[in-house]
């Protein structure tokens, strides 16, 4: 069998099958460039259209936009280090993409979590509260600055290095005797408590939605709006829950127990899984946002659902007309 050998300083030699790298690049290949193409599509809709750029659609660019930097980073290293065979970016390299994807990655968690913070605040506090423009470019920042200083001070403290397969650089989650303190903070600042509030907010918004369904005051239109935003809001959780949280359940285990024994290959695997929230999040909003839909048709000038009813029923229309001139001249 053909076998790669990745070496990594600081690291233990260890000899992969040759198809599994081709697996590896192939399925990076996919889930990068569809999330780069994804992503980048959304951007150009936010970017020629005026009518999109509302305080809560700031938020999905920004979502879009930490997408579209780590699936570019992701594919920048991954793919040649298993197309070469050896991680020639050496130390400073490794070090620079862990900080950098991991600055993207938080950033794209905490901006769901911004997200869900706006919808929650919007459904359920909307008598009170109205989002503006401000409040959305102060959340903006403040997730930026966050998962910069979170992902600084554990990248400087050397928690960084190759997975159990050596196919990518990435956190040693089994190392956290040397930095229990950065480690523990790590985790709760960027993936438990971002969990706890993704998941109150979202389960308040769909009490709220089932609270006002059951309310004979509101208006037909109300009661066929509030369906889709508790499914918009159901994709969006289940979609974040299905990407993220085996990668990051594994991660909180091998912390909090170093020497439990999980297989070599599972971490890895969740890892690269993960990343297919890359594609998931502008399929979401461009699926379900009806306003967005017809932006992106209109941007890459792809006939509508709409149009083409209309352009049907009109062209009925003028059949029915001649014939009926037809008759009345015969």
């Amino acid at each position: 069998m053909i076998t790669m050998n990745l070496t990594l300083a600081g690291t233990v030699d260890y000899q992969v099958p040759f198809w599994l790298r081709i697996v590896i690049i192939i399925y990076i290949s996919l889930v990068t460039s569809s999330g780069i193409v994804m992503n980048g599509i959304v951007i150009t809709a936010f970017w020629k259209n005026k009518k999109l750029r509302t305080p809560v659609n700031y938020l999905i660019l920004n979502l879009c936009v930490s997408n579209l930097l780590s699936a570019t980073a992701s594919a920048s290293l991954i793919i040649p280090i298993n197309t070469i065979g050896e991680q020639f970016f050496g130390n400073k390299g490794c070090m620079m993409y862990v900080l950098v994807c991991g600055i993207f990655g938080v950033t794209n968690l905490c901006t769901i979590v911004v997200l869900s913070i706006a919808h929650f605040i919007v459904i359920c506090k909307s008598k009170r509260f109205t989002l503006s423009r401000r409040h959305v470019i102060a959340g903006i920042v403040f997730v930026w600055i966050w998962s910069s200083l979170w992902n600084g001070v554990l990248v400087g403290s050397g928690g960084y290095g190759t997975d159990t397969i050596q196919s990518v650089c990435g956190i040693v989650w089994n190392s956290v005797d040397k930095n229990i303190v950065q480690y523990t903070l790590y985790m709760t600042c960027c993936f438990v408590l971002p969990l706890s509030i993704l998941t109150y907010c979202y389960g308040s918004i769909i009490y709220e939605i089932r609270q006002r369904t059951k309310v004979s005051s509101f208006s037909s239109t109300s009661r066929a709006a509030l369906p889709e935003a508790a499914k918009m809001v159901f994709v969006i959780m289940v979609a974040f829950l299905i990407c993220w949280c085996p990668y990051g359940c594994v991660a909180l285990l091998r912390m909090i127990r170093p020497s439990h024994k999980i297989p070599i290959f599972v971490e890895s695997a969740l890892s690269f899984f993960a990343k297919s929230s890359y594609v998931t999040s502008p399929i979401i909003y461009v699926a379900m946002n009806s306003q967005m839909k017809q932006s992106v048709l209109k941007v890459f000038r792809l006939p509508s659902s709409r149009r083409n009813r209309s352009s049907i029923s009109t062209k009925a229309t003028h059949l029915t007309v001649e014939k009926c001139g037809d008759g009345m001249r015969t």
